[in-house]
């Protein structure tokens, strides 16, 4: 089965200062990042804050112009697309926004949020447009006198209800969902996720599921790729990735995870290290300076990312270590 997305050694540097005499560095947010999405399945893209999830998303949608590599969607490099047919394309590719409080203009109400899609892509009557407004409410759970309300009526979840009606108002096939639940009660994103699996099964949908949370992606996800430091660490299948992680920083990602001991308390395992520098990041392998496995040649070889089983894949010297040379209850400091 041919790929929906396929992301081609994508690399994005932000222009930064550095230094009193202000001279030109770079953030690496993405380093050479190769990546697929299937039609109709989730991958979830998890790392700590700053691995560049969002920079990924973002780029993949062109909403953020990449400093090299391609971008295909539907077998259509999207960088060597004219302005009008990028446009037309657009209605296909989607994102739902993290913060639902940021997201929505507080001096729209819902209809005119709603509308929006409809005003730029397509050429409806003002009934017609009022109408898809009312059935996009009901696909996501809310009542239709919302559309005459502003979004500072709402609570968090709702709000991004109606960031989700906003991304479904085009019939889109691919949805970047960025961190959707993390600004919501635990409660409250339990019901999004379940009504982004409702979506994917009605609506035919692939998402690319940006979070933190693994227990999240566990959930939600098929496949799951793990990024550090703009770095692609492991990928495969989420079941046997969080089972048997083949490299060590997925194995950090697992044990920081907070678990609740019979006593009732949640535990953390803490993890060593602060991530490094995005501008200076570190030569050959970029998580050595955290790793406990590391040595010399993780500092001047930079690791390839290889297929240690069908559809896993890890960037690690030494992953065949990782599952017999570390503890996952205990992370060796």
């Amino acid at each position: 089965m041919e790929p929906l997305l396929r992301i081609e050694r994508l690399t994005k540097h932000f222009p930064a200062s550095a230094g009193a005499w202000g001279s030109s560095a770079a953030v690496h947010a993405i380093d050479d990042v190769t990546l697929e999405v299937r039609p109709g399945e989730t991958l979830g893209l998890v790392g700590e804050s700053g691995s560049g999830k969002t920079t990924l998303g973002r780029c993949a949608l062109l909403l953020v112009e990449p400093t090299s590599g391609r971008v295909f969607f539907q077998e259509r490099n999207l960088l060597q697309l004219k302005r009008g047919e990028l446009r037309r394309m657009r209605r296909h590719m989607q994102m739902i926004f993290q913060d639902p409080f940021a997201s929505l203009d507080p001096r729209m109400r819902v209809a005119e949020v709603l509308a929006e899609p409809f005003h730029i892509h397509e050429r409806l009557s003002r009934s017609e447009i009022r109408a898809r407004c009312r059935d996009l409410l009901r696909r996501v759970g809310l009542r239709e006198d919302a559309l005459d309300c502003y979004p500072h009526e709402f609570s968090g979840g709702q709000r991004q209800r109606i960031g989700i009606a906003r991304a479904l108002a085009l019939q889109p096939r691919f949805i970047v969902a960025d961190e959707p639940v993390s600004a919501l009660d635990v409660s409250v994103g339990a019901q999004i996720i379940n009504l982004l699996q409702d979506l994917q099964q009605q609506c035919n949908l692939t998402y690319l599921f940006i979070s933190h949370s693994l227990p999240v992606v566990r959930h939600i996800a098929s496949r799951v790729a793990v990024m550090y430091l703009g770095k692609l660490a492991e990928a495969g299948p989420t079941e046997e990735v969080l089972r048997r992680p083949m490299h060590p920083y997925t194995l950090l990602l697992l044990v920081s995870t907070p678990e609740i001991s019979r006593s009732g308390r949640r535990e953390f395992h803490t993890a060593p290290g602060e991530l490094p520098s995005a501008v200076h990041p570190p030569s050959g392998c970029r998580f050595r300076t955290r790793c406990p496995l590391a040595r010399q040649r993780c500092a001047v070889e930079e690791p390839p990312l290889r297929q240690l089983a069908p559809g896993h894949s890890s960037a690690c010297h030494f992953a065949e270590e990782v599952p017999s040379r570390l503890n996952p209850a205990v992370f060796p400091m």
